[in-house]
């Protein structure tokens, strides 16, 4: 069903954070398509945020511990956001006008 009507994949990990762990973050994007068996016309692979001062106590240790051995940032009186939505604003575009390309009056 899914694959007969135009589909984006949007996968939220924080290996794609940065250059050197993206093909990480890809892999699993490539794997969840494999089982599935489901081919979107698109898919994006982006970090997403820890909000540490939202997090329980043990949540909080568990994500700092994971977090940190990434080396990644590890202060947990503060939240940090690695999405790059410039990039999130610009894969929803371009998949909205491959999806329907009605050209949308302003």
């Amino acid at each position: 069903a899914l694959n007969d009507r135009p589909t984006a994949f949007l996968s939220v990990s924080l290996s794609a954070s940065d250059e050197a762990t993206r093909a990480e973050a890809e892999g699993y994007v490539d794997e969840f398509l494999a089982e599935t068996g489901w081919t979107p016309d698109a898919t994006l692979a982006v970090a997403g945020a820890v909000p540490y001062t939202k997090y329980g106590f043990l949540k909080r240790l568990l994500m700092k511990r994971i977090v940190g051995k990434r080396g990644g940032d590890t202060d947990t009186s503060r939240d940090y956001e690695y999405t790059d939505w410039d990039a999130v604003d610009e894969f929803a575009a371009a998949f909205a006008v491959a999806a329907d390309p009605t050209p949308i009056a302003e």
